[in-house]
């Protein structure tokens, strides 16, 4: 299922780095090939995936952009 499917959005940076890890595996891109893309080291976005550290805004915009742009994001 993408995330362009998925009726459920993101409401915590959990949710949203564990659809991260579940669209680049639905993708088959490994860790090295999607943080290359992003622009970050692939010990950078396995720590985003583990929810070990908090993505710079411009990072997350990269990473929906990739991941075909379907997670829903509402600044509070």
């Amino acid at each position: 299922m993408s995330l362009s499917e998925s009726t459920e959005q993101p409401k915590t940076i959990d949710e949203f780095t564990k659809l991260i890890q579940q669209r680049r595996k639905a993708l088959k891109l490994s860790q090295s090939d999607l943080a290359g893309l992003c622009g970050i080291t692939k010990e950078g976005l396995s720590r985003i995936e583990r929810g070990d550290a908090e993505p710079k805004l411009g990072t997350v915009l990269k990473l929906i952009k990739l991941l075909s742009g379907a997670i829903e994001v509402k600044w509070k």
